[in-house]
């Protein structure tokens, strides 16, 4: 690292590359340097990490009534499946509420919602017409990263419900508590209802034969039935509601 010091790494072949993995959890804010030597050559890269992992400043305690909000559409990329990234900017609009309920040095726990935009004033209130999405206590013991899964949340366009089966969602709170940073969003989306966007309302198989002809494969969602739609989102920046606590 910049101090001088060395960590250990493990290096393997993976489908003919070397994959190095590091000994350690890397620092924020610090600059590392990567050596690599084949016999007589060698060489180097240097890297620094990023802000990201910076001890929060006020302790997880400070995280009690945060909420941070984002959209699918805007402030994030959808890598799975890859044509979903184009109809998010159509779709997926509906702001995302989370805010912590409680937080230990051991324990976070998140609520979740819907949230309306006013255009008038540029601020956010949670849409109470729903219910909000309860996330189970989780481990903070990595602080201030966490991850946390709910059983289901259901997003709406238009009026159209689209469930999204044990949604999960991990990233890194920011040390001031300013934002929820590379976070990452992870689910099965029940495709049943989206035909309607392909003037397919009657067709529950819309959008799963789409996928098909992606090379994506729907598989079956918690009622057993093959309606459900793995998607990933990930660089996901989402900014704090200065003043907003969500109320379950």
């Amino acid at each position: 690292d910049s101090s001088g010091d060395s960590y250990a790494l493990f290096s393997a072949w993976s489908e003919g590359n070397v994959q190095a993995t590091f000994d350690v959890v890397l620092a924020p804010d610090t600059t590392y340097t990567l050596t690599a030597a084949v016999c007589d050559s060698a060489i180097s890269h240097t890297f620094t990490t990023s802000h990201a992992g910076a001890p929060l400043i006020g302790g997880a305690e400070s995280l009690i009534g945060l909420t941070w909000k984002f959209r699918l559409s805007d402030d994030a990329d959808i890598t799975e499946p890859a044509f979903l990234d184009a109809l998010a900017s159509q779709y997926l609009t509906v702001p995302i509420l989370v805010g912590v309920t409680y937080a230990d040095a051991t324990t976070f726990d998140l609520l979740g919602s819907l949230g309306l935009y006013n255009q008038n004033d540029g601020t956010y209130t949670q849409d109470r017409s729903e219910d909000p999405w309860d996330f189970p206590p989780a481990d903070f013991s990595q602080s201030p990263y966490f991850d946390t899964t709910a059983p289901l949340v259901t997003l709406f366009y238009q009026s159209v419900e689209l469930p999204i089966e044990q949604f999960h969602l991990a990233g890194t709170i920011a040390d001031d508590g300013s934002a929820i940073i590379e976070g990452r969003a992870d689910g099965y989306l029940d495709t049943r209802n989206a035909g309607v966007f392909f003037n397919q309302p009657d067709n529950y198989e819309a959008v799963c034969d789409l996928a098909g002809s992606a090379g994506v494969t729907c598989v079956n969602c918690g009622d057993g039935l093959p309606y459900c739609l793995f998607i990933r989102a990930e660089n996901i920046n989402a900014e704090l509601v200065p003043g907003l606590s969500l109320v379950e």
